[in-house]
């Protein structure tokens, strides 16, 4: 699952708009996220030296409000989908499935 969206940054291999997330470890260094780009994806960038994350931090401007409903949508939907992923793998023969299926089946 992806981490909070911090901040977007302008992708430097092909410019378009990146999102900047912090790593779920001890370090937490940030590290940007392109998908979007005119080529392709250009996938997610680690740049973890001193130089990289000096960069991502002066380049890296806040979220508007608009982008940060987006985000916050975006997390709910892959939430969403994680959440029913596992209920269909775990359930889909047990008792949930006993207890909430349709009359017709």
């Amino acid at each position: 699952m992806a981490s909070e969206v911090l901040g977007i940054v302008s992708c430097p291999h092909c410019g378009a708009d990146a999102t900047v997330h912090r790593q779920a470890s001890r370090n937490a260094k940030l590290y940007y996220r392109c998908y979007d780009g005119p080529n392709g994806a250009c996938g997610t960038i680690q740049i973890t030296l001193e130089g990289g994350q000096r960069w991502i931090n002066d380049n890296m401007r806040p979220l508007t409000g608009l982008e940060a409903q987006q985000a916050a949508q975006e997390a709910a939907d892959i939430a969403r989908e994680t959440q029913l992923k596992v209920a269909g793998t775990k359930f889909s023969n047990g008792l949930f499935r006993a207890l909430f299926r349709d009359e017709d089946e």
